[in-house]
């Protein structure tokens, strides 16, 4: 692949990233209260800890909800940034 090729590529796999990680912004804003207790959250899988339930009295379930999003809007995101363009552009047309 020369460097036209390359550049041609990121540019259409762009929009699909930017659409990507525009649909986690609903789920950061919760985790931005959360930011110190983030990796001892993603490295322990699925078991919340007391303090972090308490840092935003919010019940485990939502938080394992929100970490499993992310989580999933990180493969996605990590995935369609090795995908070539071509294939990001049949998946997303009508």
């Amino acid at each position: 692949m020369n460097t036209n090729d390359a550049t041609r590529a990121t540019a259409e796999t762009m929009p699909d990233l930017f659409a990507l990680a525009s649909s986690m912004e609903d789920d950061m804003h919760k985790v931005s209260d959360l930011a110190f207790l983030i990796n001892d959250y993603l490295t322990r899988g699925d078991r919340i800890t007391l303090e972090m339930q308490q840092a935003l009295c919010w019940p485990a379930s939502e938080l394992v909800e929100v970490g499993r999003k992310l989580r999933a809007h990180s493969v996605a995101l990590y995935a369609a940034s090795k995908r070539p363009a071509t294939l990001l552009n049949e998946e997303t047309r009508p």
